[in-house]
């Protein structure tokens, strides 16, 4: 039960990894068998989804053993911190992106007379974000 909580609460994949390492050994006896399956399964329904992309996924399905999940997830944890920090330069970028075109907007709001429809083709943003920054503006003046 402890290794349960402790998995469910881990502070970092690395810790997660050592943990399930942890039970490999703890389990590692043939009585243990159906054990170590359940929590394979327990570890593929409740943990991967949120450590690997839904497209990962398949390939974890066909593993039945516990030190086959545990050696699979130490090398695929290698990886994950650079994904992550892809994952935050592509999420800062649309950010960016997203706040140059409101800012677009915004002037074009404040030195054209153009519609809203215009206005959120040329930013390339909604219509109705086009609309709030509108109303935003007339708030502030």
């Amino acid at each position: 039960m402890s290794a349960i909580f402790q998995l469910e609460h881990h502070r970092s994949p690395a810790d997660a990894v050592e943990l399930i390492g942890l039970l490999v050994k703890w389990l590692q006896t043939p009585e243990q068998a159906d054990l170590r399956r359940h929590f394979v399964i327990w570890i593929k329904r409740v943990l991967l989804p949120n450590w690997v992309s839904n497209e990962e996924q398949g390939g974890w399905q066909a593993l039945n053993e516990l030190s086959e999940v545990h050696n699979m997830l130490a090398e695929r944890a290698k990886r994950w911190p650079e994904q992550w920090k892809q994952q935050g330069l592509a999420e800062g970028r649309r950010e960016g992106r997203q706040d140059h075109a409101s800012q677009v907007a915004r002037n074009m709001i404040q030195q054209t007379s153009l519609d809203d429809q215009t206005i959120a083709q040329v930013a390339e943003i909604s219509v109705e974000l086009v609309s709030e920054l509108r109303e935003e503006i007339k708030r502030a003046k």
